[in-house]
């Protein structure tokens, strides 16, 4: 019989780095960025092309910190789930 709670104790651990990080990018990086590149596409005029960058690099490092959310719970949860299983063997 595999440590259940062990396995799920490691999968809350996933769960709540990667909704952490989640919640960081897309409510600090992807929302305004995408936000700014939005309404500059309607109006180009209204919008220098250094907020334009600006809103580009915060789509960039949203995305960079939801990958590396989505890789730091998957490396910290699923060695551990993968050791109690191997445990029975």
């Amino acid at each position: 019989m595999p440590p259940i709670g062990s396995v799920i104790k490691n999968s809350l651990v996933m769960l709540i780095i990667t909704a952490i990080t989640s919640f960081v990018a897309v409510f600090y990086f992807l929302w305004s960025g995408l936000a700014v590149l939005i309404r500059s596409a309607s109006d180009v005029q209204q919008y220098s092309s250094s907020e334009i960058n600006t809103a580009a690099i915060q789509l960039t490092v949203g995305f960079l910190i939801l990958l590396g959310g989505f890789g730091l719970g998957l490396s910290l949860s699923l060695p551990n789930i993968v050791g109690d299983e191997m445990i029975e063997f």
